[in-house]
């Protein structure tokens, strides 16, 4: 059984649930009758979220009062009622007097879920998850929370008003793998835990498109969060091999790099990534857009030198040699 500080949630939805909703989802008000010769029933079981309205048929106003404190020092006047919210599963003993006949108790039996899911599972930083669920019973705040990678601590994300059918959604945009839950009754009720993995938003930039042969440009590279990696890879698209292969890696400061490549003859496709040894903890595996630069003309020819080219230099230093001698 919890302490006090449920007290205060109790005493504030002290308001009618009964709202005209059908189905089990819906809490329930059940009435207790103080009379003179005892509360009339005696014993009672409700679920969580039920609320138990307290009716004071006796000609003098009552004290009522908990053992565990759940509803300590409520004064009932005669002919008037009390409402209280069950939050905390158990079994709770009461009194309204001081005779033996003025003594009652509620059970509180947990019955009700809270389910949640995610959509999708799997968003580029910046982008959108949507959380939904469906919290049984209805008409309560329901506590959405979230944590970081490495087993941080769960951290209050908002709280969601269900609909009245108890269908609750909220948009997060997380910037790390995060986990989120949702509860009822301060956790009492709590869903499974959804999992959603964020990858960077990586951008590959040229101002080339159509260049000479051989000719070198500058790539320029773009990553969101800016710490999301130590270094990028450059890739280029294989026709034969129907493959992507690297062709070199340039270190990231705040997010950017520029990467030199040289232009090869005809059309290539490029493309950035960022390999897991690299990564930010927290964030999956990505790849950039893809741009194709064309490489116009054939390539420069190399530089033979003759065959014998080395043998007559050979020659040429050993006449000056004899000379000098």
């Amino acid at each position: 059984m919890r302490g006090p500080r449920h007290v205060i949630g109790a005493a504030i939805v002290i308001v009618a649930i009964g709202l005209g909703i059908s189905g089990a989802a819906t809490a329930a008000d059940v009435t207790v009758t103080l009379t003179t010769s005892g509360p009339q029933p005696a014993r009672l079981s409700v679920a969580l979220g039920d609320t138990v309205t307290f009716v004071n048929s006796t000609p003098d106003a009552r004290t009522l009062t908990s053992d565990d404190e759940s509803f300590t020092a409520a004064t009932i006047p005669a002919g008037a009622t009390y409402k209280w919210v069950a939050v905390d599963p158990g079994n709770i003993s009461y009194r309204f007097g001081d005779g033996r006949t003025d003594r009652g108790a509620v059970t509180v039996e947990r019955k009700g879920s809270v389910k949640l899911a995610a959509k999708p599972v799997l968003v580029t930083f910046g982008h959108t998850v949507t959380l939904s669920g469906l919290a049984v019973p209805t008409g309560f705040p329901v506590l959405i929370e979230s944590r970081g990678p490495g087993g941080a601590a769960w951290q209050q994300l908002t709280t969601a008003t269900p609909a009245s059918e108890g269908a609750f959604t909220f948009d997060a945009k997380p910037v790390t793998g995060t986990q989120y839950r949702a509860s009822l009754f301060d956790g009492i009720l709590r869903s499974t835990r959804v999992t959603v993995n964020v990858r960077p938003n990586i951008r590959l930039a040229s101002a080339a498109q159509k260049t000479k042969t051989d000719r070198t440009v500058k790539l320029r590279a773009y990553v969101a969060p800016r710490d999301a990696g130590t270094r990028i890879t450059l890739s280029a698209y294989s026709p034969e091999r129907k493959a992507w292969r690297r062709v070199s890696g340039q270190p990231l400061k705040d997010g950017r790099a520029v990467i030199p490549w040289k232009v090869t003859q005809g059309a290539t496709r490029l493309r950035l990534s960022i390999d897991g040894r690299d990564l930010k903890q927290g964030l999956e595996g990505a790849v950039s857009n893809v741009i194709r630069i064309t490489g116009v003309g054939a390539p420069a020819e190399p530089v033979r030198e003759p065959r014998n080219g080395n043998r007559a230099n050979r020659a040429n230093r050993d006449n000056r040699t004899t000379a000098r001698g």
